[in-house]
């Protein structure tokens, strides 16, 4: 799964003076590859969140980052994509959140810029009108901040049938975990996308070692400058 960059989802806030070298994106070849040399199962962003553009802001105005409405859009399709095999799958509708405005620090882009100390954020968080049910293994509520530095995390959630999963991802994927664990028995997120030898062996030993039944990579659009994992030996089950 790739996340598109702020520029490729709003490219009409781009100075006119940045003309595109080609219409077809990194992003575009390396999905009609895919989609032509391999049986992976690819989830293209771009038309849910340019459809989600129209009603709401989806990313940081300060940060290239997307916000909780955009993760939440990205959740959606990423859970409708697995109820093709998984039918009881279902997401969780957006009326069961309320959205909760709040003023907060400046983002990465206004660091470029060396603004964020005069710059500010307007944050549109995504409260639940309900408690969710998944935990960190540790009894913490899954959220956007206990799962928002680099690092390996692990969500259980009680539920006859659940399918375990392990998530392979970057900084994006902190935002939609929440949303995601509540749709797993087990959930391990690994806050990594480089690769070598030895880290490629390790994260086929965690899927060895965890028997998911389902493998997730998210990547934001701009690693495709950085390679991805070269080896995903570890067995998921059928």
């Amino acid at each position: 799964m790739l996340v598109p960059e702020k520029q490729t989802v709003y490219p009409e806030y781009m100075p006119d003076e940045l003309v595109r070298v080609r219409r077809e994106s990194r992003q575009d070849q390396l999905l009609g590859y895919l989609r032509q040399h391999s049986d992976l199962r690819i989830l293209d962003l771009r038309p849910a969140l340019s459809e989600a553009k129209a009603k709401n802001r989806i990313y940081h105005r300060t940060d290239t980052h997307w916000n909780d409405v955009g993760a939440f859009t990205a959740y959606q399709a990423i859970v409708r994509a697995l109820g093709e095999d998984f039918p009881e799958m279902q997401p969780l509708p957006a009326t069961e959140f309320e959205v909760v405005p709040s003023r907060t620090h400046a983002g990465d882009l206004a660091v470029m810029l060396g603004l964020h100390a005069t710059l500010t954020e307007e944050e549109l968080n995504l409260r639940p009108r309900a408690p969710l049910q998944a935990r960190l293994a540790d009894g913490s509520a899954v959220s956007k901040s206990t799962v928002g530095n680099p690092g390996q995390y692990v969500s259980e959630r009680k539920g006859e049938g659940l399918p375990r999963l392990v998530m392979l991802s970057d900084s994006f994927a902190t935002v939609f975990i929440p949303f995601l664990a509540e749709h797993f028995s087990r959930g391990v997120y690994r806050w990594d996308i480089k690769t070598s030898p030895s880290i490629d062996a390790e994260r086929s030993a965690l899927i060895e070692a965890e028997r998911p039944n389902i493998v997730i990579l998210e990547m934001v659009e701009r690693f495709l400058m950085t390679p991805p994992p070269t080896s995903f030996s570890g067995r998921a089950q059928q």
